[in-house]
């Protein structure tokens, strides 16, 4: 599916600014991917022009923040849509994946029905590439048994896994052994600072303390080949320089044919981008 590294950000709807907006600027700067949310069905052909033919991945909803997730049997009516606007759109947004969690019931309190079987049925139905993410891990769930039973359930139609540092890191500590286990398996690696006991999704540099550069380092040693999504939450526009200096990092490390000719677009073009989210 994917043969170069390719480094992305998390759009979203940021403080009435839509993902069509978001796109077109780090478009502008030089950014080749994006995830996305449900969130760009509501004006899909924005979406698609703002793009402009950068690659996309789908982030499924979850629970902790859209309330449901795809296995919450009562949500069948919105599952549905959702299935059927990405089979719909695949090719013209240009999706390179669907993300889903395992369900967070373990973590999350919620009124509704889960099965994980009800999970796996709706997965098979989309016709984008399916990508299985680890979450957070307690005395109730295990990241690794729940992918023996999904692989065994989706079959074909489980494309690989994300790796996600932080939760990884915060679940286990040493995440590299994790790391290694799946590597195989690895097509998307989702990446922020956070610290031991929570989840923060900001730049790095900051408050966190997740070992990005031995991440990086065993990242770049065992010849990585797919993509790497920064999970940023900007919580203000002078978040911008932060977050563009974490695609930096990436990029330097992983990618310096791309690094220099970031730097200067950084220097340049971020300035207007600024301006243009005010």
């Amino acid at each position: 599916m994917i043969n170069k590294i390719l480094t992305g950000l998390t759009v979203d709807a940021f403080k009435g600014i839509t993902p069509a907006v978001i796109l077109a600027q780090i478009r502008r700067i030089g950014v080749e991917f994006a995830e996305v949310t449900v969130k760009v069905f509501a004006e899909p052909e924005k979406v698609m022009h703002s793009a402009g033919g950068m690659k996309l991945g789908l982030h499924l909803p979850i629970i902790s923040e859209n309330g449901f997730d795809f296995s919450c049997v009562e949500h069948q009516r919105e599952i549905d849509e959702i299935i059927d606007n990405i089979n719909k759109y695949q090719r013209p947004l240009n999706l390179q994946y669907v993300l889903s969690h395992p369900t967070e019931a373990h973590l999350f309190e919620t009124k509704c029905r889960i099965s994980g079987d009800f999970l796996f049925e709706n997965l098979k139905k989309i016709q984008a590439p399916v990508i299985l993410e680890n979450t957070f891990e307690n005395a109730h769930f295990n990241f690794d048994t729940f992918l023996v039973k999904a692989e065994e359930k989706l079959g074909n139609h489980l494309t690989g896994i994300c790796f996600d540092g932080p939760h990884a890191y915060i679940s286990r500590g040493d995440l590299f052994p994790m790391l290694e286990k799946h590597f195989n398996k690895i097509r998307l690696v989702h990446l922020s600072d956070c610290t031991r006991e929570k989840d923060l999704h900001i730049p790095f540099m900051g408050e966190g303390d997740l070992p990005i550069e031995k991440i990086l380092h065993f990242l770049k040693d065992h010849a990585y080949s797919g993509i790497i999504n920064l999970e940023l939450r900007p919580k203000s526009l002078t978040d911008l320089k932060p977050i563009f200096n974490s695609y930096l990092l990436i990029l330097k490390h992983l990618d310096r044919r791309k690094y220099f000719p970031m730097r200067l677009k950084q220097f340049f073009l971020l300035p207007l981008v600024h301006l243009r989210f005010r």
